[in-house]
């Protein structure tokens, strides 16, 4: 309300005023009944860190939604390979059966840490740009990061081994974003296309999921080169943090982190 006021005129008639005062307490009522009746999980507080959420994360891949090439205002939802949540979860949910064949090829990329909104990438977010820009939620079912059950010593220990981390691979992830850029856009560019084509009935979701699947061929066959260069210039950060992350866990759960670490 402060600020509201310092930017009005010393000018300002009492009318104007009254009405800017009508707009702020409307405006504040709606935004309260949008929070109480909203049907997001509860934004709740956290104790992970920025860098413990990324060692949950898969480290750079080089895939259109990779989380360690978005930049802030980036939605990594425009870069999924999933057409919406519902998507996700059927392919995550995939047991193989059932006539939806297009599920055994995105079924995989589930597996190398592709999600949608609140399952993409940095765990316990609510959809948005990336990690910078959010909120935790509160209620979400257990996953592998709940089974590691890490103590206090060892969040502390991991967030120093994911800084050095994210200093050894700086200068690459920087220059690798560059390079990929125009091959994002186009990927970007396409897959909204098909769902505009979605939403306004021109196909239909197994058509959109199969145009989507070719868009994600064509980006990762025109990528593959400068992706691969790009994972073996990782080389000696990912081994470096493999040794790190190893002598901070216990083998049972540095067992747990390798099978779902994506690499």
């Amino acid at each position: 309300m402060p600020k509201m006021i310092q930017h009005l005129s010393r000018r300002a008639s009492r009318h104007t005023f009254a009405y800017a005062v009508a707009v702020f307490f409307v405006a504040s009522a709606i935004s309260g009944c949008a929070s109480k009746f909203s049907t997001e999980p509860t934004p709740t507080a956290t104790t992970n860190t920025v860098t413990l959420d990324e060692f949950f994360t898969p480290t750079p891949s080089g895939e259109a939604d990779d989380y360690y090439i978005l930049v802030d205002g980036e939605d990594d939802v425009e870069y999924s390979y999933f057409i919406d949540e519902q998507d996700y979860l059927n392919a995550r949910d995939y047991d193989g059966k059932g006539n939806k064949n297009y599920y055994i090829f995105i079924h995989d990329y589930v597996k190398r840490g592709h999600g949608y909104g609140d399952h993409n990438h940095i765990h316990e977010f609510v959809k948005g740009p990336h990690h910078y820009h959010g909120v935790y939620i509160g209620h979400r079912a257990p996953d592998w990061t709940d089974s590691l059950a890490l103590t206090a010593t060892e969040k502390l220990q991991i967030d120093t081994a994911m800084m050095h981390f994210r200093a050894c691979s700086k200068e690459s992830v920087d220059s690798f974003r560059t390079q990929l850029k125009p091959f994002r856009a186009e990927f970007r560019a396409k897959r909204l296309s098909i769902l505009a084509d979605l939403d306004s009935g021109k196909i239909t979701r197994d058509s959109a999921r199969l145009l989507l699947d070719s868009a994600i061929v064509k980006y990762e066959a025109q990528t593959q080169l400068l992706r691969t260069s790009f994972v073996a210039e990782l080389a000696v950060c990912r081994t470096t943090l493999d040794v790190d992350i190893k002598a901070i866990l216990t083998p049972a759960q540095y067992q747990i982190w390798v099978r779902h670490r994506g690499w």
